[in-house]
């Protein structure tokens, strides 16, 4: 078998392995189907992201476009009450959603009302 013959072979392999772990079956990546939510807080809390822990902020969590769109989301913060709110709606493909807390502005406005 010739060296020609072979390479051909070799890149039909490779094109066709590309395909299978790529396809969704709707013709569209994988990777094209994520957005994310990108939490930051001020002080750096732990992230629950539908009952997951992703770290400290600042941290992305990749979200599936076409995946449940309501998201239960807790952000601990040593010396804080939890934070907890419920995201409806899931990040186009690519687009990243920004959730920022700010306990500082938080204990200000809280301090400013007690007196």
């Amino acid at each position: 078998m010739s060296l020609f013959k072979i390479f051909l072979i070799f890149l039909i392999l490779v094109i066709s392995i590309q395909g299978i772990t790529a396809d969704t079956g709707d013709g569209s990546s994988s990777d094209n189907m994520i957005g994310w939510y990108q939490f930051n807080s001020e002080p750096q809390g732990e992230v629950i992201f539908d009952g997951i822990s992703f770290g400290s902020t600042p941290v992305s969590v990749p979200v599936q476009v076409y995946s449940n769109p309501v998201h239960d989301v807790t952000i601990k913060i040593e010396g804080y009450e939890e934070y907890n709110r419920q995201l409806t709606g899931n990040p186009a493909p690519g687009e990243t959603i920004p959730v920022s807390l700010n306990t500082n502005l938080i204990a200000n406005i809280q301090k400013l009302l007690s007196e």
